[in-house]
């Protein structure tokens, strides 16, 4: 009909057929409905019941049959309609099965504005398994007790459900339980997550092969209840060892008579460090966990290597079950353990394990040492964060800012720093320097044990006994033969870098036994308590009258190093100084408000200089130019910039071949703020013998990008000049010659 053709070509609008017709009061259609759309339908006998068959849509080649469903008798005649002013607004929900787990319900009622019937297919109850198993859904509460569904998860389709008693298709929705439980039938495959899984976002997915199955025991059973109808909440969902997330939310627009129902995996490991680290699932209490890496750092043996999940940089794997730790009373705690597969050195050194939390959304800081000189080589965060899906996922990354950091601003003395705890590594910062810092042992105690090391001397103290050192050697080398020509039997010619290589002290001894490392640990060290902020306890800088690897009395000298903890920038920064001064500047506040440097204000600028060579005659031969020269210091900041915007050299004879020897090219336009308000820096004049068409950016009231930049920091201290960054920019020139 025109009404037909009409309707086929208006694709954006509500299809709607007139089905009436003059010759028989009966009339069959036949179409399809799109997902979310709607089919008007019009020249209906109200005063007559309505059947409609259903089947699903099959857009697969070749499919000319279809399964449709029982007729679905809908009795327009008993709703509130046409001439009948005594009927129902609603009738009662039919059940409409369409096979493939998918059950549906037919719903009839009046529009509340229009009045006329409304009929809604709809399925209250989406499930979507994206666990990367084959689970089986158990509703409880139908005729014959429990109805199943299996859903393998391979085809991202969701599985349908009404949660009634009766599955009949036309029968009256009898309301049971809805309430479902869930079994893990098959172990996860790699082949099944990948269907859901992003690359992109998460990174490549590597799957351990996990068994449902332990010897005699199942590791896998039903789980409790699920309630269907709790939109907008989340939880685990235990199906005895295994752990999965299930999200409940309503949906929107033309399917908000539904909730959805996302099983996904609850715990996912993301690596995102440079190097590899290998994971172990763990499950115990905090005390069980601290013992635990103690054990793994000391006694893993050949099984649980072989549970090991190694993640290459970006790679990621899903957590599924835990391990219980060794005759572990409580068991509601849920860790991670990781190692860095790191290039280590000595025969002696043992892999340090971390164990992450994963029951807090928090960031978690450890600290990773090398096996040489065990210095603190890096700090690593395990961060615990909630995904969209709901999936708790823990990223395994390098720290931005450390915690804490410690600064060593003595110009002669050593110092031996560890964490108060026996698990705890020591390591020694050497004069002028500092290291970001964070806890070795989180589980353990929050203190922090400082030592000064006798006999050590700094870089300048050791540059007349390292040339006698060397000489020795020398001297030593020329009368023995030796054909060892490894690069281990190389000595540095730095006598900082050979003292930090090796380890030793002047005297030549080995500082890697354990005589060297008892300072820290003896009563010469001092506790700190990183939370105090302020002026804390004086740390006493010992004497040793002989060998200090000896065993001569020792004796404090009166000579102690000022400690002093303050905040900057989000790190608290502990400092032993040899004098007063940093602490008297913090209490002070000229740190703060700059002190006597940061209070001055530097603004120079010079419109250029000119150097000019000439001969006998005289004449000029050549000419040397240096323009727009720029030194600025704004008040309140260590930091002085100087820029040169111009430089060039000129033939000045008459015949010379190429008048320009060096010129800049244009590079654009320099449109960063300048560090001070209202300098005379932008009030630059140009000279009559430049044409102003040249100054292209003075055309626009701009600068040219400069040549030469260079930006230098003065921290003030006595007898130090602390330089943290040099930056120089040198733009590209052209020579001709």
């Amino acid at each position: 009909s025109d009404d037909d053709e009409t309707a086929m070509s208006n694709k954006g609008v509500d299809e709607q057929y007139h089905l009436s017709t003059r010759h028989t009061s009966d009339y069959y259609h036949e179409d399809s409905v799109n997902v979310g759309g709607t089919l008007r339908l019009s020249g209906i006998d109200l005063s007559r019941p309505l059947f409609i068959e259903v089947s699903q849509h099959l857009q697969t080649a070749g499919a000319t049959s279809l399964l449709r469903t029982s007729p679905v008798q809908i009795d327009l005649q008993k709703l509130q309609t046409g001439m009948n002013r005594k009927g129902l607004q609603s009738l009662p929900k039919l059940i409409l099965d369409l096979g493939d787990k998918c059950d549906c319900l037919v719903d009839v009622s009046l529009d509340r504005t229009s009045k006329m019937p409304l009929c809604t297919i709809y399925s209250p109850y989406w499930l979507i398994n994206k666990t990367g198993m084959k689970l089986e859904y158990s509703v409880v509460g139908s005729n014959d007790g429990v109805k199943s569904y299996l859903d393998s998860g391979a085809g991202g389709l969701p599985v349908l459900m009404h949660c009634s008693k009766s599955d009949e298709t036309n029968a009256i929705l009898d309301q049971g339980s809805q309430q479902l439980s869930v079994i893990p039938l098959e172990s996860p495959r790699k082949e099944v997550a990948e269907n859901w899984w992003d690359e992109c976002t998460n990174g490549k997915l590597v799957l351990k092969k996990n068994v449902i199955v332990d010897g005699k025991s199942n590791l896998v059973d039903w789980c409790t209840r699920v309630n269907l109808e709790a939109a907008g909440t989340s939880g685990e969902v235990h199906c005895n060892s295994y752990v999965l997330h299930a999200n409940i939310e309503s949906l929107a627009g033309a399917f908000h008579r539904s909730n959805l129902i996302k099983l996904t995996p609850r715990f996912i490991v993301k690596n995102s460090l440079h190097i590899s680290i290998s994971i172990l699932p763990l499950a115990g209490s905090p005390c069980d966990a601290r013992k635990m890496a103690t054990y793994l750092r000391e006694n893993l043996n050949q099984s649980e290597e072989k549970s090991l999940i190694n993640l290459s940089p970006g790679e990621s794997t899903v957590i599924y079950n835990f391990n219980n730790f060794h005759h572990a009373a409580d068991s509601s705690y849920r860790w991670v353990a990781f190692r860095v597969n790191a290039r280590r050195f000595g025969a002696t050194f043992k892999c340090k394990w971390n164990m992450v939390p994963l029951d807090v959304m928090q960031s978690n800081l450890f600290g990773e040492h090398d096996g040489v000189n065990d210095t603190l080589c890096g700090i690593i965060e395990g961060k615990v964060h909630s995904t969209k899906e709901g999936s708790t996922l823990t990223t395994i990354s390098h720290a931005d800012t450390p915690p804490f950091r410690i600064e060593n601003r003595s110009q002669t003395h050593y110092l031996q720093i560890s964490q108060d705890d026996e698990e705890a590594d020591i390591f020694e910062l050497p004069p002028m320097h500092s290291c970001g810092y964070t806890w070795d042992s989180p589980l353990g105690k929050r203190r922090l044990r400082v030592a000064v090391v006798p006999g050590r001397k700094s870089a300048s103290e050791m540059n007349f006994v390292g040339k006698t050192l060397d000489s020795d050697a020398k001297s030593t080398a020329s009368t023995v033969d030796s054909d060892d020509d490894s690069v281990e039997g190389e000595v540095p010619d730095d006598p900082l870098l050979r003292s930090l290589r090796e380890g030793i002290s002047t005297g030549g001894k080995n500082s890697k036994s354990p005589s060297s490392r008892q300072w820290v640990r003896s009563r010469m060290s001092r506790k700190y308590n990183l939370q105090t902020i302020g002026r804390q306890k004086d740390l006493y800088c010992p004497k040793i009258d002989a060998d200090w690897l000896g065993s001569a009395q020792q004796n404090k000298s009166g000579e102690c190093l000022k400690v002093h903890t303050r905040v900057s920038t989000g790190t608290k920064v502990i400092s032993f100084s040899d004098s007063d001064w940093l602490a008297d500047q913090v209490e002070a506040g000229l740190l703060r408000r700059g002190g006597h440097f940061k209070s001055s204000l530097i603004d120079i600028n010079m419109e250029g200089a000119g150097i000019f060579f000439n001969d006998n005659f005289p004449r000029e031969l050549m000419g040397i130019f240096v323009r727009d020269i720029q030194i600025c210091k704004p008040m309140g900041s260590i930091e002085t910039t100087t820029r040169v915007r111009h430089f060039q050299i000129d033939a000045m004879l008459p015949n010379a071949r190429y008048p320009i020897i060096i010129q800049p090219l244009p590079l654009g336009v320099d449109r960063r703020m300048h560090e001070i308000p209202n300098s005379s820096s932008n009030m630059t004049t140009i000279p009559r013998s430049i044409k102003t068409r040249e100054c292209y950016w003075k055309l626009y009231d701009e600068k040219p990008v400069p040549l030469f930049e260079m930006k230098c920091s003065y921290v003030p201290q006595n007898k130090m000049v602390w330089v943290p960054s040099l930056e120089v920019q040198l733009s590209p020139m052209k020579l001709q010659m």
